[in-house]
């Protein structure tokens, strides 16, 4: 599996962030608090913390599949 570029990645997850994740996190706040600045805020905090997030679970997506395949291998050993 070709490892993606960190300039690809930072890329991949602002699209996602700027494209789809905050418009629906202002729909939904705007639903709940009818408030345009707390919606704002909001979606600003909440998508900062998402992007950090996000980023770094790329950055590091083949170490968390070695530790699923790992995990997948020791619970099918004991089930054998």
């Amino acid at each position: 599996m070709k490892k993606p570029l960190e300039k690809e990645i930072f890329w991949k997850v602002l699209i996602w962030r700027l494209g789809l994740s905050m418009p629906l996190t202002i729909i939904v706040n705007y639903f709940y608090y009818h408030s345009i600045s707390i919606v704002l805020s909001l979606t600003i905090v909440s998508n900062i913390v998402g992007y950090i997030a996000h980023y770094l679970f790329e950055m590091y997506w083949d170490e968390v599949w070695k530790m699923v395949k790992y995990i997948q291998e020791k619970i099918n050993f004991k089930n054998n």
